[in-house]
This record gives structure tokens, sequence and C-alpha cells, in this order.
């Protein structure tokens, strides 16, 4: 593997850490980021004291969501760290990208949650830049 490749596997490893520090954030401080995305979907960072238990549930929703991303992001460090430079790792990493973006973006759209969609397209790219790198690496050897 050249130094190119190795400068991918490490974009790879670094936008997965993000995606580990992004889902511990939102298992460890579920009210905070449910007021950063009140704000961002609903313009307000507070919902009526009526819809408490709904909140209550959110925070639960968001906290559960932040494990799954910690462990999805865990098992991605993993594999990249310990099969760098591998075909095997590489799909495994595509698999699991496209396995969570494709569902989850559609479900965003038609849920009218668009700006979940293009969240979810920005962190898609971020993977994908390095990936389409390496596989055209792989092609021109």
């Amino acid at each position: 593997m050249g130094e190119g490749g190795r400068f991918w596997w490490r974009w790879l490893t670094a936008v997965s850490i993000l995606v580990l520090v992004f889902g511990a954030a939102l298992f460890l401080a579920p009210g905070l980021l449910l007021h950063v995305f009140n704000l961002l979907f609903f313009g307000a960072t507070e919902g009526k004291s009526a819809f408490a238990p709904a909140t209550d549930y959110l925070r639960f929703a968001f906290a559960t969501l932040g494990a799954v991303m910690l462990g999805w992001a865990a098992c991605m460090l993993v594999v990249l760290t310990r099969r760098r430079g591998s075909r095997d790792a590489w799909l495994a990493v595509s698999v699991s990208l496209v396995a969570w973006f494709v569902p989850d973006t559609v479900y965003s759209m038609v849920a009218g949650f668009w700006q979940n969609a293009i969240l979810n397209t920005l962190i898609a790219v971020l993977f994908a830049v390095p990936l389409v790198a390496i596989h055209r690496e792989w092609r021109d050897t």
C-alpha cells in the first residue's frame, strides 16, 4: 500500500472516530443534543411541558441511538486498524455504510425530516471519498 492508500485509510479511521464521538455524545448527553436537534428541526430548543413524557422518550431514544452508533464506529475502528489495506476491511465499511445510509435517509425523507437526510449525506460523503479513492487505487494497480 502506497502513501496515498495510507492517507485514505487514516481518513476512514478519523471519520470513524468522529462517528464514535458523536455516538458517545448522544449516549452521554442526550438532553443537550435533544435541544440542538430541536433547534435544527423545529427552530426551538424547548418543547411544551405537556409533552414531557415524549421528551423523556426522545432522550431515551437519543441515548440508545448513541449506543448503537458507538458500537458501529468501534467495530469499524477495529476492522480498519486490524485489517488496514485489506479488501475485507474496505467491504465491511462499505456494506455497513450503505446498510445504514439507504434506509435511514429514505425514511428521513418520507417522514419529512430532510435535515437528517442532509446530515446523513454529509457523513456518507466523508466515508465515500476515501472508499472510492482506495477502490481506484486497487483498480489501477
